[in-house]
């Protein structure tokens, strides 16, 4: 263990009634750089206040192109925010909920993509990730204005809309009408996604190492700027300034949380996860405090990650953890609060390796 002064740099994020659950992570920084190296660090504000962080090393010959590769790696993520954003009526995303249900519609590449995987990570959970589950998100928006939880008839109308296996696409790729019409949600996938992309523009500019964060999604690659794995800590979901525990990132590694206390629902003076199971419309149980996933191999690891984390809370700790633990590269973290009011740890037998509990 080094006894160099260790740095966490936490982010904290905005939890959006429609939007995904990310939450704060933070990662280690050490000095000295490694020689032969030249590090950029940028951070920004995405989309509604999602704080993002992009760190990268060059070779030391190109550390003119760390500045405009970075705002590249940027613009590509609120380029993909942007097209995806259910709350834009002039949206891709906006455009087919209100027009999916009338006729064909034609998606991007993008769109497709993002489709495909979220169809992925649908099959995985049984359809506890489910990206047609806005129509459930506007109800629970509209009961937090009336202050009275939506009436079973009213979740049972929402849930006719919802089910990712209702979407079909033509032999020419347009996605067919259907009655009652789908409406999209990638709240649960899009930050996942856009960090996958982010790298994957690093990586073909000559990145070496870098870490991206955007919100509660993290992608490490290479090794920090000490030339060590780098220390993704999870903060502890009951004390805002500490840290639950460490995952230690060597190799490529995909790492998403999603957590409840920052913003929950709150209706009538009660609150809700802000997590809702697209089968019952039932909210996820608030003794979750957060889910970490983390996942070292797929095309897309982030993107799947970040479903992931949002399905196995929908799951439960039980039944997510065996999911995880059926899945190759994947690993969890569970916290649930305690009878006591303590946070518990459930760790994955492959997580088990990377992650100890506490900040050192």
């Amino acid at each position: 263990m080094t006894n160099r002064r260790r740095t966490w740099i936490f982010a904290g994020i905005a939890v959006l009634l429609a939007g995904a659950s990310a939450i704060p992570i933070a990662w280690d920084l050490l000095a000295p750089a490694t020689p032969g190296l030249a590090w950029s660090d940028r951070s920004e504000s995405l989309w509604v206040g999602i704080p993002a962080r992009i760190r990268f090393a060059l070779p030391a010959a190109r550390a003119a192109d760390g500045p405009s590769l970075a705002k590249a790696a940027f613009d590509d993520i609120r380029l993909t925010g942007a097209a995806l954003n259910p709350f834009d009526p002039s949206s891709e995303v906006g455009r087919f909920n209100r027009e999916g249900g009338q006729h064909p519609f034609v998606p991007s590449a993008e769109l497709n993509d993002v489709l495909r995987l979220s169809q992925a990570a649908w099959r995985m959970t049984d359809g506890a990730f489910d990206v047609t589950v806005w129509p459930l998100k506007t109800l629970w928006k509209r009961a937090v204005k009336e202050g009275v939880p939506p009436a079973p008839d009213d979740v049972h109308g929402a849930l006719a809309g919802i089910g990712l296996q209702r979407l079909a696409w033509s032999s020419e790729g347009a996605i067919l009408p259907l009655n009652p019409p789908a409406s999209l949600d990638f709240g649960g996938i899009i930050k996942g996604y856009a960090v996958d992309r982010a790298v994957a523009l690093l990586k073909s500019r000559g990145a070496a190492s870098g870490l991206v964060q955007v919100g509660g999604e993290i992608r490490a690659f290479g090794t920090s700027p000490d030339s060590r794995p780098w220390r993704v800590g999870v903060r502890d979901p009951l004390d805002e300034g500490g840290v639950e525990g460490v995952v230690m990132a060597t190799g490529d590694l995909a790492i998403s949380t999603s957590a409840n206390y920052e913003q929950p629902v709150r209706v009538g003076g009660v609150d809700y996860y802000h997590i809702f199971d697209p089968r019952t419309g039932a909210p996820v149980d608030t003794r979750l405090l957060s889910v970490t996933v983390v996942l070292d191999q797929g095309e897309w690891p982030n993107a799947i990650a970040d479903a992931l984390s949002t399905g196995v809370a929908v799951l439960g700790p039980e039944r997510g953890l065996a999911l995880i633990e059926s899945l190759p590269g994947a690993g969890a973290l569970f916290v649930v609060r305690g009878d006591d009011g303590r946070a518990v740890e459930t760790v994955s037998s492959r997580l088990a390796a990377r992650y100890h509990h506490g900040a050192e």
